[in-house]
């Protein structure tokens, strides 16, 4: 299990958080990863998402996202987006127009 922390940046009318995944091309079904989405004080966590890399194509998602390379290492960024209005939840992995996923 990957356990990621991110803290919540505020933009007009929506919340984002985000997170580094390394070396996306290690990652096999059997891994979960846990996203926790702390709010800008980093004192309470507003949501936890868990993505079970076996299920809902999760894995696939995020090996065929677009990545970058830091020191060496290949990194695929993920993204979680939150809109103040109707209070959703979306996922996307690499780049937006890559595609959208509700949590």
């Amino acid at each position: 299990m990957r356990e990621l922390n991110s803290k919540q940046y505020t933009s007009g009318n929506k919340d984002y958080w985000w997170y580094n995944i390394c070396s996306p091309n290690n990652l096999s079904s059997r891994d979960i990863i846990l996203l926790n989405l702390w709010d800008a004080m980093n004192q309470n966590i507003i949501k936890q998402v868990t993505l079970d890399l076996g299920q809902n194509d999760w894995l696939r998602r995020i090996q065929l996202a677009s990545t970058h390379y830091y020191r060496g290492t290949e990194i695929c960024k993920i993204h979680i987006q939150r809109d103040h209005i109707i209070n959703n939840f979306i996922i996307y992995f690499g780049l937006k127009k890559e595609g959208t996923y509700p949590i």
